[in-house]
């Protein structure tokens, strides 16, 4: 995975999709700590693909299992908006996430805050 130096994050606007309250709020902390601005976390797949659809996003987080429902509807808009993302998840094998979406990180539940940013800048 392509890892970059965190800085690349200030000023821009990441897309954080999390159903899980605690993992939302570290995560966001941790990004605007790093000068990110945070769009969400959109916490269903409905709030996630209207976000998707109309946000000005330069990155995504993206947790593929939203309370049951499959993420693959916002995986698609990013893909057409051209967006980045990598996928953050504790569902799914990572070989079937891989296949499903290549080139596209995939990082699997848990992982270190400061390895995620790495990889986030470097989509970027």
């Amino acid at each position: 995975m392509n890892e970059a130096d965190p800085s690349i994050l200030v000023g821009r606007t990441i897309f954080l999709v999390e159903d899980q309250a605690i993992i939302a709020l570290e995560l966001q902390y941790e990004l605007e700590s790093a000068g990110a601005r945070v769009i969400g976390p959109a916490h269903t797949l409905e709030k996630a693909e209207g976000f998707a659809r109309r946000g000005r996003i330069d990155a995504a987080i993206l947790d593929m299992d939203l309370r049951g429902e499959d993420s693959d509807p916002v995986a698609e808009i990013l893909t057409q908006r051209n967006i980045p993302f990598l996928i953050h998840t504790g569902h799914g094998e990572e070989t079937d996430l891989d296949a499903r979406y290549p080139g596209v990180p995939v990082l699997v539940k848990p992982v270190r805050s400061r390895q995620l940013l790495r990889i986030l800048a470097g989509l970027l």
